[in-house]
């Protein structure tokens, strides 16, 4: 259900108008391909996949706080940023796991 809520109010942004519809587009697939891949990988590898700080807890951080800021731009570009990173980092994790399984 995480999924659907982050979706849900990342599109809301779009809609409204408050942010590029590239970025947020980007952004709205980055973060769905990063929980996929992370669920993948849990469910291939039995591994708990969790990162030093939870990345819903990071994204829910910077919706609130930029969204308080009324920055709406740069918070796009942060939730990219961090949300690229998470899909490159648990891709590389599945790299040696599956490597590591053989």
């Amino acid at each position: 259900i995480d999924k659907v809520s982050d979706g849900a109010i990342i599109a809301a942004y779009i809609l409204y108008g408050l942010v590029s519809l590239p970025l947020g587009i980007y952004t709205l697939v980055m973060m769905f391909l990063a929980t996929n891949v992370s669920s993948n990988i849990e469910a291939i590898f039995r591994l708990k996949i969790s990162d030093a700080v939870s990345m819903r807890f990071l994204r829910i951080i910077v919706l609130i706080f930029f969204t308080i800021l009324q920055q709406f731009s740069l918070m796009f570009i942060l939730l990219a940023v961090i949300s690229t990173y998470a899909f490159f980092y648990r891709l590389r994790i599945a790299y040696f796991l599956s490597f590591k399984k053989k």
